[in-house]
């Protein structure tokens, strides 16, 4: 009699954070246009590209920041190409694949 709500309750964390993801996700696929349009501007502002990358991590739209601000630091540590490819993974969406 109690395996059945010992499985529901395992199950409850679970179902949460899938719930939990699939939110972010969806936040940051929204959020890609305003940072594309950050991006454009900062770029016509006379800013390098990385430059304007790393911007986003302080003044673009807010489910990005915290991805860019990684970006920012593993700059400091890898190349710039590179740096972008481990965002580019740990994004792994089909959006963001397409626009990295």
């Amino acid at each position: 009699i109690a395996i059945i709500p010992a499985v529901g309750a395992g199950l409850l964390p679970r179902m949460y954070y899938a719930r939990q993801r699939k939110k972010r996700t969806e936040a940051r696929v929204r959020a890609w246009p305003d940072a594309i349009r950050t991006l454009s501007s900062s770029i016509a502002a006379s800013q390098s590209l990385h430059q304007a990358l790393r911007n986003l991590g302080t003044g673009g739209p807010v489910p990005l920041r915290p991805v860019f601000v990684r970006y920012g630091q593993l700059c400091q540590a890898l190349d710039q190409k590179s740096a972008l490819e481990v965002i580019k993974e740990e994004l792994a969406d089909p959006v963001s694949d397409r626009v990295c």
